[in-house]
Order: C-alpha cells, then structure tokens, then sequence
C-alpha cells in the first residue's frame, strides 16, 4: 500500500492562527483532513513582541489539526504577514517568528508570505500571467501583492485591517466594540446592491 502523503499549512494571521493537515490526492490536489484554529497572541500590526505567546498559539492550533487528522506530522509550509518585498527576496528570514514556531515543535519547511499564498489559492494562472493586483484585508494588517508573468513581483503590507472598521464603526456610533463587530458582519456589503447603485448613479440620488 503507498504512504499517505501528509501536508501541514500553518497561516499566522494577526489575529489568529490556522492550522491545516491535507493529503495530497493522486490527482495533486490535497484533501483537508484536520484544521486548528486559536486566537493569536504575541503579535502585533505583524511583529512578533512575545515569542513565548506566539509559540502557545501556534502549538495549539497545530494540536487541534492533529487531532483531527489522526496525524502527527510537524513540518508545515508557514504563511506570515510581510511589509515591502521584491520577488527575488520573497523567503522571509524572522529571528524571532523562527523562535516561536520552533518553540513550539514545529519545523519550517518555508516561510512565504500571507498576501502570496492567498494569491497562490484564489487566482488563476491566466490572472498571474496578464498583471493582478491582489489585495488581501486581515484583522489589523491588509496585505497587497503583484503579480506579473505568472510570478509573485511585489508585497506590501498596511497597518490597516478589518478590526479598525470595527472600531470606527463603534466610535461612530458610540456602541460596543461587539457590536460595531456585529453591524459590519450583518450589514457591510462587498458591492453596492444593483437597485441602490443604479438610482444614485443614472438619478443621481
């Protein structure tokens, strides 16, 4: 019987960490087995400031996707938010995320950046090869990546996400952080709806 073939995605986000095992189907594709998800601690605005937090959310999140798997495996491809990087440096060198996942038992197959590896799982090659500008909003970072000629050219990272929509939200409205939370969850729209942007357009209402 062949071995399975297991993979580990690890994404650190700034305001929780996601851990996913897959096996790689014959076809290549992988077949999520196990997921963890933890808040995450000991960052800020996408700087490790306490590793030792860090490392307690990354192990956890790892644990509960292990679990769930019935795997045990601790090499996990990494996903971090970066600020301003050109393609030919886009493997990230951070002495201190490096600390906190190793303390946490983990082995760093790579370390890519979080805007990249969105771009890698919803854009198609033909989006990569004719110029995409992608733009990935996270809870306190917004990631921006370009991609030319099928390749990752370009990230940036803003110190901006949806958790100061939040707050505006609720200063403006002078409510609750949770509520300004429920408010943009229930009422915030990716696009205006057809009927309201067509009469304020075409009326000029």
């Amino acid at each position: 019987m062949a071995r399975r073939h297991i993979v580990g995605g690890l994404d650190i986000g700034t305001t929780k960490v996601v851990s996913v095992l897959a096996e790689v189907s014959p076809n290549g594709y992988p077949i999520i087995k196990g997921l963890g998800e933890c808040p995450t601690l000991g960052v800020r605005k996408g700087v490790v400031i306490d590793k030792a937090s860090l490392s307690k959310s990354i192990a956890q999140a790892v644990r509960l996707s292990q679990a769930m798997a019935g795997e045990t495996t601790n090499a996990f491809h990494v996903a971090f938010p970066v600020v301003n990087q050109l393609a030919e440096d886009l493997e990230i060198v951070d002495g201190q995320l490096a600390e906190s996942i190793a303390m946490a038992g983990v082995e760093i197959l790579e370390i890519i950046p979080s805007v990249v590896a969105s771009g890698e799982a919803i854009l198609t090659d033909t989006h990569k090869k004719i110029g995409t500008v992608l733009m990935d909003l996270g809870g306190a970072i917004t990631g921006l990546a370009v991609f030319d000629q099928g390749l990752p050219v370009y990230t940036q990272a803003l110190a901006v996400g949806s958790e100061h929509i939040t707050s505006d939200l609720a200063v403006c409205l002078r409510t609750s952080i949770g509520e300004g939370e429920r408010i943009k969850r229930n009422l915030g729209l990716a696009e205006p709806e057809p009927a309201v942007f067509w009469k304020s357009t075409v009326w000029g209402v």
